[in-house]
């Protein structure tokens, strides 16, 4: 897992670029909006007990291909019963937010779920606690993606494992 150090409107943040679920090719990025999809684990360092499941790409004007299989995937996730996974891994679970089919389409970034970590589970640092979740939850979110591969595969080529330029 690599760690990327960030910041967005309400602060810095810390996310996880997960082998095979972070593509992009000839450049593409969040900050250009093209070129990209991306599906990590998302950390506000005001709020390190929150981690959030983060499905991103171009919004529908920008690329609607690629948005339609951001779309795919968090459909896929909805229906996967996060709330039980994470109760079984002593987390709390919470809905996202930007998840109706306009936000999708409109929105390069949707949060899908935002799990809380009750302070018995808290780590020393917001990546173990990233790792926490991560641990737990997975294979879920890989199930989700599973379908979308061959897509992703066509689309970035080699950049299924990680960035090309």
């Amino acid at each position: 897992m690599r760690w990327i150090e960030d910041s967005q409107r309400s602060g810095p943040l810390v996310k996880s670029a997960v082998p095979g679920w972070d593509w992009s090719i000839d450049g593409g990025s969040y900050r250009d909006g093209r070129d990209f999809l991306s599906v990590h684990w998302e950390v506000a360092r005001k709020k390190p007990m929150v981690v959030s499941l983060h499905v991103e790409s171009p919004s529908e004007e920008s690329d609607c291909d690629l948005n339609r299989v951001k779309a795919e995937i968090i459909s896929r996730l909805l229906k996967l019963d996060f709330e039980n996974g994470a109760m079984s891994a002593g987390l709390g679970c919470r809905n996202g937010t930007l998840m109706s089919a306009a936000d999708i389409g409109e929105n390069k970034s949707t949060t899908v779920y935002a799990f809380d970590l009750p302070r018995s589970r808290e780590q020393s640092t917001i990546e173990s606690n990233i790792e926490l979740v991560h641990e737990a939850l997975r294979n879920m979110v890989q199930e989700a993606l599973d379908p979308s591969l061959p897509q992703l595969k066509s689309r970035f080529g080699g950049a299924i494992d990680g960035r090309t330029t």
